[in-house]
């Protein structure tokens, strides 16, 4: 990444208390999503998303910095009204930053040698279904463990 999008990073961080990163869909794998600066603005863990198109992305990371600054985050527990704008439920999944390795770019160049924590954000289908269960037809890459 040139230096030029590290000084946006951190640009935004001081401005908003965080970035956001979307990387679109291609031959190796799913468009993602993820934050920078929301542990050390927050406290609260960066999100990773995968698979969703960019303006849902956006406002989803958005909408959990929101909420999670000022509530406590609960990992492995289904939301039923994450969001006052799109009302379906997810659940966030604890990933070890070193699984992100591949993804996360901007995070690692702004934390460098920090340690920061990070949760991928899970979304069910169309049909309400969860990646853990039969016949779900998104493509979410998982990073973290899933819920049973």
């Amino acid at each position: 990444m040139p230096e030029q999008y590290h000084s946006k990073v951190h640009e935004n961080v001081a401005k908003f208390g965080f970035h956001i990163t979307y990387v679109m869909e291609d031959e190796n794998g799913p468009s993602f999503c993820y934050s920078t600066g929301l542990y050390k603005s927050y406290q609260i863990p960066e999100v990773f998303l995968s698979g969703l198109p960019q303006s849902l992305s956006f406002s989803l990371v958005a909408d959990y910095a929101k909420k999670y600054k000022e509530n406590i985050l609960k990992v492995n527990k289904k939301i039923n009204s994450f969001s006052e704008d799109f009302e379906f439920p997810v659940y966030f999944i604890e990933v070890e930053k070193e699984k992100l390795n591949d993804y996360d770019y901007a995070s690692q160049h702004f934390y460098g040698n920090e340690n920061y924590k990070c949760v991928q954000l899970i979304y069910p289908d169309t049909t309400g279904k969860f990646p853990n269960e039969t016949g779900y037809l998104y493509n979410q890459e998982i990073i973290g463990k899933l819920i049973s």
